[in-house]
């Protein structure tokens, strides 16, 4: 036994004298006392390496702290977004290096806190559980159907969860989304997002078209997003101020007298996007609709309703009973030109001087107002299949709600568009003093409306400055002398400035 002899000795003599014992009691010690003597070896070895490698390598030299920072940017993240939610999974190998790397894993429990479900094959969602201790949980689900582990978290855990992502679920049914996924009392959630995909439907198990959530319990919920899920939460969200509601395929039974009631019932909404709602929604409202109002309201999106009708009426009856403040701005997007056939009036567009930005694309037509210290209001039109008729009267009637206009802004893909005549524009502008073109396209047959011999007619009286994109063409140069000479020679109220960038 002379090979376990060295001349480092430990203060207590400990070590030392499990040695000696080894080498005198050779054949006489039991099998007990050679596994205790090894246990207690091992330990030593392992605590020698560890402080080998601690030397060697520089991460182990830093305070745990810092270890476990760096640990937190190891998990990726799941979805798209500003979710907190991470693949968990992604730590298990750092349990496995070393001691001090495991202590520090096992030890810190915000690292656990985001329990996921991706696969139907693969999930640790107790143990993962367990590790994140009181730390406040996210939840990510993304699989047809949750695993018994995640719905007794949901059921014993809910309170704990700040943040809820429920994507997928093909295999659950609108009964079970209500009465088991979203039943638990929500005292810490901030955040969630659900993502029904599924098309299943339990016989005399229909959900109402407003029905209460996490036991009504959900005080601290401040974003709301709701994919094809075809009920609305009774629940009153006072500190709610992002809400999502999109609608691809499922069909709703809501009613617009529903949507209101619980918009009223959030009245720190911030920012309210409503997409895909159906186009005869409308229809289906009572007489005595009581407006609402959302104080606090920044930003307000509706767009791409679905059905044949025009989402017009729809539209305007919801901006008509929802009272907003002046600096709210509206966006409405995906409305098909071709349904737009009738006035826009009344599309509660701020009075008052404005600017307007007409961007016109090969598929889409986009008109913008804004107004001096208010925000700004949108109409996105698709123009396939549209007629030149169709979408010269829906500019005019945008035009029309919009005076006086005094600044205009025009982009585009291509040149003027066939259904737009530069002289019918500026001829609905009368009191348009700033022209800005965006694109050497649009150049020529804007100066040819400009100038009054080639028109025959005078637009724009109080037009003052038209600022121009660079011009390469020798033949725009040659294009702005008659422009100015005629405007200058006729009764104009001011003088023309033209610039170029």
């Amino acid at each position: 036994m002379a090979s376990l002899e060295h001349d480092y000795v430990p203060a207590d003599g400990r070590l030392s004298a499990v040695v000696c014992d080894i080498a005198q009691r050779t054949h006489s010690m039991s099998n007990e006392e050679l596994y205790a003597a090894q246990e207690t070896l091992l330990s030593a070895l392992s605590l020698v390496r560890e402080v080998i490698n601690a030397r060697r390598c520089t991460i182990s030299r830093l305070p745990p702290e810092i270890v476990a920072h760096i640990f937190s940017f190891v998990p990726g993240r799941l979805p798209p977004g500003g979710s907190r939610a991470r693949e968990t999974y992604d730590l298990m190998p750092l349990t496995h290096v070393c001691q001090r790397w495991r202590a520090i894993a096992l030890g810190t429990s915000s690292l656990w806190s985001s329990v996921s479900e991706t696969s139907a094959a693969y999930s640790a969602t107790r143990h993962i559980r367990a590790r994140a201790r009181r730390a406040p949980l996210t939840v990510y689900l993304d699989r047809p159907r949750q695993s018994a582990a995640m719905s007794d978290l949901l059921a014993r855990d809910g309170p704990s969860i700040a943040e809820l992502g429920l994507h997928g679920l093909q295999d659950v049914s609108v009964h079970d989304l209500a009465s088991d996924l979203l039943a638990f009392p929500a005292h810490r959630l901030e955040r969630a997002v659900v993502c029904h995909r599924g098309r299943r439907f339990v016989p005399g198990a229909q959900v109402k078209p407003v029905v209460e959530l996490w036991s009504g319990m959900a005080p601290r919920l401040k974003s709301l997003d709701l994919h094809d899920v075809p009920f609305l939460p009774s629940n009153a969200l006072e500190q709610l101020a992002h809400l999502t509601l999109s609608y691809e395929h499922v069909p709703i039974e809501w009613t617009p007298c529903d949507l209101l009631d619980f918009l009223s019932k959030a009245p720190s909404l911030e920012h309210v996007r409503l997409r895909g709602l159906p186009s005869d929604l409308h229809l289906r409202h009572p007489s005595n609709l009581t407006p609402i109002s959302l104080p606090s309201l920044k930003t307000l999106e509706i767009g791409h309703c679905r059905g044949r009708c025009s989402p017009m009426p729809l539209i305007q009856l919801l901006l008509s009973h929802i009272n907003t403040p002046t600096t709210t701005t509206i966006r409405l997007h995906g409305v098909d030109a071709r349904n737009v056939t009738r006035p826009l009036s009344p599309l509660q567009i701020p009075g008052g001087e404005s600017r307007l930005d007409l961007d016109m694309s090969f598929s889409a037509l986009t008109m913008t107002v804004s107004r001096p210290s208010t925000a700004t209001y949108s109409l996105e039109l698709t123009t396939a299949g549209a007629s030149e008729q169709s979408l010269e009267d829906a500019v005019k009637s945008f035009v029309a709600e919009c005076s006086p206009v005094r600044e205009l802004t025009i982009s585009s893909q291509r040149a003027w568009s066939v259904w737009c005549d530069p002289a019918l524009l500026l001829a609905a502008l009368p009191q348009l003093e700033t022209l800005h073109i965006s694109d050497q396209l649009l150049v020529p047959e804007l100066l040819d409306a400009l100038c009054p011999s080639r028109s025959g007619e005078r637009f724009c009286h109080e037009l003052r400055t038209v600022r121009l994109p660079a011009l390469q063409d020798p033949m725009f140069v040659q294009h702005l002398s008659p422009v100015l000479e005629g405007r200058d020679s006729g009764s104009m109220h001011a003088r023309l400035n033209i610039l170029t960038a």
